[in-house]
């Protein structure tokens, strides 16, 4: 079964897109983006520097080898012209737009540092579909991937296809039915 894909790249609407950096130039290449004044995200955690007696972090890539830019198509070629920049993502040769919900996502993933309660997991599974329900990560939606010990949670997102390592309480993760099946039984009534 051959499945078609549409380019989402827009004449006039900006929309979000993954880009390949060259290994271990996710930085220089979302700099040179900025300096084209290319809007630019590149998710970064931050971790203690190893071996500094002093207290300074260092950030790391979420996601390594991607950045996410906000373009029209005036600006695509001005991106792969961009030094450390090796193509854009692309599905059978078209370019998907990632949706601004999940961006926001992964903004509000890095900016979470201080959950770390958990309680029963009893009611959830593996490949099950959850909703976090309360605090910084409220309306992040997945499917279930992992869970270790009683409060680390594996929640892969939809369009990105990137799994999250993320530590909420289970106490504020609902489990919800699948969302393209609701979509389907609304169409269907």
């Amino acid at each position: 079964m051959r499945v078609n894909f549409e380019n989402h790249l827009s004449a006039s609407e900006y929309k979000w897109f993954a880009i390949y950096s060259k290994y271990r130039c996710e930085k220089l290449a979302y700099n040179h983006l900025l300096r084209k004044k290319i809007q630019a995200y590149l998710p970064l955690s931050f971790y203690p520097k190893p071996g500094s007696t002093k207290k300074r972090t260092v950030g790391i890539p979420l996601i390594p080898n991607y950045v996410f830019v906000k373009i029209t198509n005036k600006e695509y070629v001005k991106v792969l012209e961009t030094l450390h920049v090796q193509y854009f993502l692309k599905i059978a040769n078209n370019l998907i737009s990632i949706p601004e919900e999940e961006i926001n996502t992964l903004k509000r993933f890095v900016g979470n540092n201080d959950v770390k309660l958990a309680n029963n997991t009893s009611h959830l599974e593996k490949g099950n579909w959850v909703e976090i329900i309360s605090g910084p990560l409220s309306g992040v939606k997945g499917i279930l991937l992992e869970i270790q010990g009683k409060k680390n949670i594996s929640v892969k997102l939809n369009t990105l296809g990137f799994a999250l390592n993320m530590e909420v309480p289970v106490s504020i993760v609902k489990k919800i039915s699948n969302p393209d099946q609701d979509l389907s039984l609304q169409a269907s009534m």
